[in-house]
């Protein structure tokens, strides 16, 4: 005769074993899902992975992210030929957002997943902390370029050396376009980037109009950091950039540089160096990247031509910030 009680009791600890079983996995994925939102996705080593996240995460945008690019009036860029490299299907063939600065606000932001600012030098601080605030808010990737935010509103102020607690220096000469003060707070963009603004490249040197002036030879620490995995060796840079220095006090990674060839001098006669920062990641998971050059620039009708007189256009930096931001 069989024990009924004894059955019921090997049925009870099985069910019990199986809800463990079943709260363990769901522990683990939430776990790899939490970390993938606030790194990337492909830090996960499991085939398919990235295609799980996004097609829960944005189930709403086809499974594929929300990418936004802002852009202001004026500055290193071009906001519709980015947009298009982006959207043209023979490169990453992703829908991409476009927006003019003054149409967003922080709210707007949180709705995308990497947000891309560049041809908007002219840059109020409310607007500025806004992307900071974006940044930090957890989960969220920010690509600043160029130049962007380097020239203020009317009624805006920049902070002096002698204003700012972490420097001891007594000079009232302003720190950069990207601390700025809002009432009594600071407001550091060059915080959040790690890199300081300093100038153009063809602020400083002469440079045609009808054609991109050739700079030096792109060279990568490390070839297979996700920015710059495949990149064509001795890449070689041309087009206007921005001229920054890294914050030796941030948690900042030098990805890319260029090499001049030799000490770059300003018309003053100062010399700036040989080696400048093109690629420099910040923040948790290097979630903020910072392109010295707009990457769409190689890619444009400006570019030189080789000898069978075609236009060289090199689209990987492009497709590797997309790739490298969100995968």
């Amino acid at each position: 005769m069989i024990n009924l009680n004894i059955t019921s009791d090997k049925i009870r600890v099985a069910t019990k074993d199986l809800f463990h079983i079943v709260l363990l996995f769901v522990l683990i994925f939430a776990l790899l899902f939490a970390y993938s939102l606030f790194t990337r996705c492909g830090n996960i080593p499991l085939p398919g992975w990235c295609d799980i996240y996004w097609s829960i995460l944005r189930y709403d945008n086809g499974g594929n992210p929300r990418v936004l690019i802002v852009y202001g009036d004026g500055g290193l860029g071009d906001h519709e030929l980015l947009a298009n490299i982006i959207q043209d299907p023979q490169h990453v063939g992703k829908r991409v957002f476009v927006r003019h600065i003054e149409e967003v606000s922080l709210g707007n932001l949180k709705n995308y997943d990497l947000v891309i600012v560049e041809e908007c030098r002219r840059m109020s601080t409310d607007k500025m902390k806004m992307f900071i605030d974006y940044a930090i808010s957890g989960g969220k990737k920010l690509v600043w370029i160029g130049d962007a935010g380097t020239e203020l509103y009317q009624g805006d102020e920049m902070v002096k050396w002698k204003e700012h607690p972490e420097y001891d220096k007594n000079s009232d000469e302003p720190i950069s376009p990207w601390i700025r003060k809002k009432g009594e707070n600071i407001i550091s963009l060059e915080a959040l980037l790690g890199v300081r603004y300093k100038t153009n490249y063809c602020d400083i040197k002469e440079c045609k109009s009808s054609e991109l002036p050739w700079v030096g030879t792109l060279n990568a620490e490390d070839r297979t950091h996700k920015l710059v995995r495949g990149i064509k060796a001795d890449l070689q840079m041309y087009g206007n950039f921005s001229i920054v220095e890294v914050i030796s006090s941030a948690e900042t990674k030098k990805v890319l540089d260029v090499d001049f060839g030799s000490s770059l001098i300003t018309k003053d006669g100062n010399s700036l160096g040989r080696y400048f920062p093109i690629i420099v990641t910040s923040g948790f998971g290097e979630n903020i990247a910072y392109y010295a050059i707009p990457p769409e620039t190689m890619a444009s009708d400006k570019m030189p031509k080789n000898e069978e007189g075609e236009v060289l256009r090199y689209y990987s930096l492009v497709e590797k910030l997309y790739y490298g931001m969100l995968y």
